[in-house]
């Protein structure tokens, strides 16, 4: 699409500007570059400019010790279910925290495994709509609860938790994009024929 965009598009308008928290990965801009057909037009101009988040100091990353290897589902997911509790229990009255699944099959396991304290202040995805998820939420933190959004990868964009709404997010698993849909089987296959990875260059960044 992005030899396509070029032709169609960038080489003939005189100025475009792009803005977006996620135009930059791993590569920085050059995997976008090379996907909207930027990276075959002169003059083209970038900047990151920093986050006013304060990461370090306001952030921390917990990588947990012992995880079972994802690939034993069974086992990971007896794992997730005795860890998830403690780390619920970490986090304040009125603070909510988000649990992102790879599959829905994991997070009603999870869900159904945990202690029945855990469970009281659980809020899925497969049991209620996002906005009904969204406002019971928000109301148990504004009441001074504990709440706990477990959710799949629809909730890893667009949800607009502010402050104690969300102190914590865990990660069952790092979600990568499965190229079975049409669009990403072509990319891959067309990839591949070049001797590119499309694991490498698409599914990572």
């Amino acid at each position: 699409v992005g030899e396509y965009l070029h032709e169609v598009l960038w080489s003939k308008v005189a100025c475009s500007i792009h803005l977006s928290g996620t135009l930059t990965t791993v590569g920085g801009m050059a995997p976008y570059l090379r996907e909207s057909g930027l990276d075959r037009t002169e003059g083209v101009k970038t900047v990151s400019v920093e986050s006013p988040f304060d990461y370090e100091k306001q952030g921390q990353l917990i990588v947990p010790q012992g995880v079972v290897n994802p690939k034993d589902s069974e086992g990971h997911t007896k794992w997730l279910i005795e860890w998830l509790p403690a780390m619920i229990e970490r986090n304040g009255a009125g603070e909510g925290i988000l649990v992102l699944f790879t599959s829905f099959k994991q997070m009603k396991e999870v869900a159904e495994g945990v202690p029945s304290w855990v469970g009281d202040l659980l809020l899925r995805q497969d049991q209620l709509s996002r906005r009904e998820i969204l406002e019971r939420h928000e109301a148990a933190i504004n009441d001074g609860r504990k709440s706990v959004i477990m959710a799949s990868a629809s909730f890893e964009e667009g949800v607009d938790l502010r402050g104690s709404l969300c102190t914590m997010v865990v990660l069952a698993k790092l979600q990568f994009q499965v190229p079975n849909d049409p669009v990403s089987e072509e990319l891959k296959e067309y990839m591949e024929s070049q001797g590119r990875s499309f694991f490498v260059e698409v599914a990572v960044p």
